[in-house]
């Protein structure tokens, strides 16, 4: 996102949070522009353009105004296919987190690798 991505993850969280659904003017005025120049950029690409997971936490807020859009199907589904391995290590203890969507299927693979040895792998329905 070209804009301030902090300024847009706050305004995310000020927009989640609302309790009765009331955005107020100014946060809802810089979602909506971030949102139009991400669409136009994925419109641009619309075969190839792989979405940042904060652009995808954008889309996502936005995604029931893209309901039934191919575009934006395709779109999710290159962010997911192409979702990086998080790998966090402290000390001894080295722990991945991964996300492959294959199909209907979501799986989630949380990994800790101690002295070589894999402790839990998990995967379950999208």
């Amino acid at each position: 996102m070209s804009k301030d991505p902090t300024a847009i993850r706050q305004a995310l969280e000020r927009a989640r949070n609302c309790e009765d659904g009331s955005v107020d003017a100014q946060t809802t005025a810089l979602l909506e522009a971030a949102i139009t120049e991400l669409w136009t950029r994925i419109q641009r690409d619309p075969d190839t353009y792989v979405l940042t997971r904060d652009e995808f936490a954008l889309f996502n807020y936005f995604l029931e105004r893209y309901r039934g859009s191919t575009v934006a199907q395709q779109a999710v589904a290159r962010f997911w296919n192409n979702y990086a391995l998080v790998v966090v290590q402290s000390g001894p203890v080295r722990v991945c987190l991964s996300v492959c969507l294959c199909g209907s299927f979501r799986f989630v693979f949380l990994v800790a690798f101690r002295l070589g040895c894999v402790c839990e792998v998990d995967a379950g329905p999208a």
